[in-house]
């Protein structure tokens, strides 16, 4: 099983979403937790479901939509690690994509 880990930058973007959340639609805080939960699962058994995003040099970024909350969580599997580093989650309603590594 593919193991999955965050970068700092996808970790300060998780507690600017949190804080969002919590105090604009603390409801909805619960789902985005849980999309994102079963995109990791995702990803620990299957690493390469996410379409690579062709926006990025060098290649080999890939992203999942989380589709309840209209987040993508963009990525990079490392085959020879075993592993899943998540660098950013953006939301899809941004005007611009993320400036990824």
């Amino acid at each position: 099983m593919t193991a999955v880990r965050f970068a700092r930058r996808a970790l300060r973007e998780l507690d600017r979403i949190e804080t969002w959340y919590r105090a604009n639609r603390p409801a909805i805080w619960p789902l985005f937790v849980s999309e994102l939960a079963q995109a990791i699962r995702l990803l620990r058994v299957a690493p390469e479901l996410g379409p690579e995003y062709q926006a990025t040099r060098p290649h080999g970024v890939r992203r999942l939509l989380l589709e309840r909350t209209q987040f993508y969580a963009y990525y990079r599997y490392h085959p020879q690690k075993a592993l899943v580093v998540i660098l950013s989650v953006w939301s899809t309603r941004r005007r611009r994509p993320p400036a990824l590594p």
